[in-house]
């Protein structure tokens, strides 16, 4: 059971003004829209030199001001050589043949780190393409949940068909 609401009075926990939320009923016919003229764009203020000194207005136009010179955004570049061939990870041999490159411009915003799969996507392969990365002497497949650095220049991946003996 609830315990019974006192009787001295208490603050309100919230105000609400309602007649700033819903408008006013009126006549059908009688309410009409009014609309303000939108402000001069081509005039600015501009502070006189004395602090007490009245406020001049000067006519500002667009063309009076340099134009904006952007700088290039830097974006970088990701190579992955296609392969087709045979591995074989028990026997530790490989005989895979480069069949060309896959250059991928990254844009500017690209994150530094991307997991295989997505790295697999940005370039374009097919699901069934596996993604290689040379650890020493011989090569391993990436997982899709391997953590790629987009700008580690040490490390050698391989796309492509491959078939696998294990």
């Amino acid at each position: 059971m609830s315990s019974p609401r006192s009787l001295t009075p208490q603050p309100p926990v919230r105000v609400v003004n309602f007649a700033r939320i819903f408008a006013r009923p009126a006549a059908p016919g009688k309410t009409r829209i009014l609309t303000s003229p939108p402000p001069p764009r081509d005039l600015r203020l501009q502070k006189a030199h004395k602090a007490t000194g009245p406020v001049s207005l000067q006519i500002w136009r667009p063309g009076a001001l340099p134009a904006a010179k952007l700088a290039p955004l830097k974006s970088g570049q990701f190579a992955v050589t296609w392969t087709g061939g045979t591995l074989s990870p028990i026997a530790g041999t490989s005989a895979l043949e480069p069949l060309g490159t896959a250059e991928l411009d990254l844009p500017f915003g690209t994150p530094r780190f991307v997991n295989a799969a997505t790295l697999k996507r940005m370039l374009k392969a097919r699901r069934s393409d596996v993604l290689l990365k040379r650890t020493g002497d011989s090569w391993e497949v990436c997982e899709n949940s391997l953590r790629i650095d987009l700008t580690d220049d040490a490390a050698e991946f391989r796309l492509g068909t491959v078939q696998i003996y294990s």
